[in-house]
């Protein structure tokens, strides 16, 4: 798995940077985008009988090492939950370890 790759905000203004900086580093303190975009994925995942692999790849790359138990609980749930579980859901899961 590869690292997390954070969002940036790159702010550009002649005048008042510091307050600028304030007001979005404020933003930062009060909203971790990484955190929320991962949530709303797997609210997906758990939801959804087959997500896409695409959307399985963006929570991949957006998991940190904590974070990955809850993850396989959310897989290994879809395939206890099918007579014939597909292969790449098993690999998928089986690359987590």
């Amino acid at each position: 798995m590869t690292e997390p790759r954070l969002p940036m905000i790159v702010l550009c203004a002649p005048e008042h940077t510091e307050v600028l900086a304030e007001q979005f580093s404020r933003y930062e303190r009060e909203y971790d985008v990484r955190v929320e975009l991962l949530k709303q994925l797997l609210q997906k995942v758990h939801e959804d009988p087959f997500p896409s692999t695409t959307m399985l790849d963006q929570i991949e790359e957006l998991l940190t090492p904590d974070e990955v138990p809850a993850y396989a609980r959310i897989l290994l749930a879809k395939v206890e939950d099918e007579n014939f579980p597909s292969t790449s859901m098993i690999q998928r899961i089986a690359a987590l370890t």
